[in-house]
């Protein structure tokens, strides 16, 4: 069964929403990562609040919009070690978003 996020969206339907079509052009890309930008906003004022379900939430919507924004990953990856303590997939995250952006160091 799909994982359902509060917003009412499927990981398929999020997916869907956000394109990942292999024709994008740069100006998409452009949007995708405005998108990322914005729930990765989202996720660490929900973090912020004690709201660890809702951060999560738009921290993996936000990698559906651009898997590779660097300042998600890094969230992400501190929200995981901090709440979850799931050190292996923080570690996987911080290293993608340093393969990302390399002199990205929060």
């Amino acid at each position: 069964k799909p994982h359902v996020f509060s917003t009412g969206l499927t990981c398929v339907d999020a997916k869907m929403k956000f394109s990942y079509s292999s024709d994008r052009s740069d100006h998409h890309d452009t949007i995708l990562s405005s998108k990322a930008q914005e729930l990765c906003r989202q996720g660490l004022q929900e973090e912020r609040r004690g709201n660890c379900e809702r951060a999560e939430e738009y921290y993996r919507l936000a990698l559906i919009a651009d898997e590779n924004h660097a300042d998600t990953l890094a969230a992400y990856g501190h929200f995981l070690q901090t709440y979850t303590s799931d050190y292996d997939r923080a570690e996987s995250l911080y290293k993608r978003s340093l393969s990302v952006n390399p002199t990205h160091l929060d």
